[in-house]
């Protein structure tokens, strides 16, 4: 739902049918009302935040940011300052929203 609407111009109208659908959904697969919001509201901003993250990055000077931290106080950062830009990728969120959905499926039980 989050990815429709920042790839559309929905209106506010279609908007709170896709999130009703959204609901819906989630009471179905078992959650009840108020764990279906929260879900939901989880849901909509992982994606909106990655998403954002995604727009604000400068992934050219990062690598660089990265490598002049003093690699004794971020031994591991500093070390994968090479593949930095990698947490930002679509593969990445692929993987952040695979470990939510896995959360999710686990309250149900």
């Amino acid at each position: 739902m989050t990815i429709q609407a920042m790839e559309s111009n929905q209106t506010p109208s279609a908007l709170r049918c896709s999130a009703s659908v959204s609901h819906s959904r989630l009471c179905t697969a078992g959650f009840d009302s108020n764990a279906a919001l929260n879900a939901l509201g989880a849901l909509c901003n992982y994606a909106l935040g990655f998403g954002g993250a995604q727009a604000g990055a400068a992934p050219i000077e990062m690598p660089e940011r990265i490598r002049e931290l003093p690699p004794e106080e971020f031994p591991r950062l500093t070390a994968a300052s090479d593949n930095y830009a990698s947490h930002l990728s679509d593969q990445a969120f692929e993987f952040g929203l695979a470990l939510l959905l896995g959360g999710l499926r686990s309250h149900l039980g």
